[in-house]
């Protein structure tokens, strides 16, 4: 194997002369190694005295670090690693690297994974902190996770067993699937497929691109749907319009307002509680249908029950197996 060296960086007085450790600046700190080959440097510099004349590669055992205090009730900082400028200013961005390394099946030492941490806003007592996560992937990096104070970027495909909650809004680019449904405070945009399995509840809007839901969805604000939506138990979206590609509910579906560019399909009933339906594509509501700011559905339609209390326009086939009640005039 190769060798393994382990730096360790002692924030210490030293000796400039000798570039060696000022032991009586350690007064309650004990440094134990037990690894062979051990590297120690301070501020940067080499102490020449602790490099062993003799290596042994570390085939078989574990580095730790390890500190042993009282402290039972808190976090103890065991390891802090540092980025400090020999001069200038720190500006946004400013920050610091780990990498994982590995052998390819080439024989490479490649970085197979790497955690950045910055400062997003390195302003003086505005500092906001930000940790990306890398992976490597076909010679380049994706950034699948990225963290900061001001929320949490999903970038990939996500899966989630239990329940997503995110109390600050969601941003995910990839798509998601969550078992065990999702609540969000705050607008939500999804990029990518997402299938959420349990009752949703999104508060300040829904953007996304394809939507499947098992479990009930309450949506309160704006909903936008790039791609069809399928809910298998229903859609009720309580406060803005909603725009979608298409949809297909074998639940209830209750909407403020509903704007449709492909077929509808309900199967349990259709409500548009305060807005206006618009079917561009034709409509399909096994349930009945009430709307109430009117309705205009071109490519025909077929409704068991039809109950609009504003104006009403049907372009196309229209099939009432129950009956239409119109308040308003209507246009068939």
């Amino acid at each position: 194997g190769g060798m393994m060296y382990l730096f360790i960086y002692v924030s210490t007085n030293i000796d400039s002369g000798k570039n060696t450790i000022n032991a009586a600046s350690i007064t309650s700190t004990t440094i134990t190694m037990t690894a062979q080959n051990c590297l120690v440097v301070s501020r940067g510099k080499l102490d020449a005295s602790k490099v062993s004349s003799t290596f042994a590669d570390i085939t078989s055992s574990k580095v730790t670090m390890m500190l042993s205090d009282t402290v039972n009730n808190a976090v103890s900082t065991v390891h802090t690693l540092q980025h400090t400028l020999t001069s200038g200013t720190a500006q946004n961005g400013i920050g610091l690297s780990v990498h994982y390394d590995t052998v390819s099946a080439g024989g490479s030492t490649i970085s197979a994974a790497q955690m950045d941490v910055t400062l997003a806003n390195a302003a003086a007592g505005n500092e906001i902190g930000q940790i990306d996560f890398k992976t490597r992937n076909s010679g380049g990096y994706l950034t699948p996770l990225s963290i900061s104070s001001t929320g949490a970027t999903v970038t990939v495909p996500t899966t989630v067993s239990g329940k997503l909650t995110a109390s600050a809004g969601a941003a995910i680019s990839g798509g998601a699937a969550v078992a065990g449904g999702i609540t969000v405070t705050g607008a939500t945009a999804i990029t990518g497929v997402t299938t959420i399995t349990g009752a949703t509840a999104v508060t300040g809007g829904l953007t996304a691109d394809t939507l499947s839901f098992t479990g009930s969805a309450t949506i309160t604000g704006t909903t936008t749907l790039s791609g069809p939506a399928i809910l298998n138990n229903g859609l009720t979206v309580n406060n803005g319009a909603t725009t979608i590609q298409a949809l297909t509910a074998a639940g209830s579906t209750k909407v403020q307002d509903l704007t449709a560019a492909a077929l509808i399909t309900a199967n349990n009933g259709l409500t548009v509680a305060t807005g206006k339906l618009t079917a561009s594509a034709g409509a399909v509501v096994n349930g009945g249908a009430t709307i109430a700011g009117g309705a205009t559905i071109t490519g025909g339609s077929t409704i068991d029950t039809l109950s609009v209390s504003s104006t009403s326009t049907l372009t196309g086939a229209a099939a009432l197996k129950g009956g239409l009640t119109v308040t308003g005039s209507t246009a068939v």
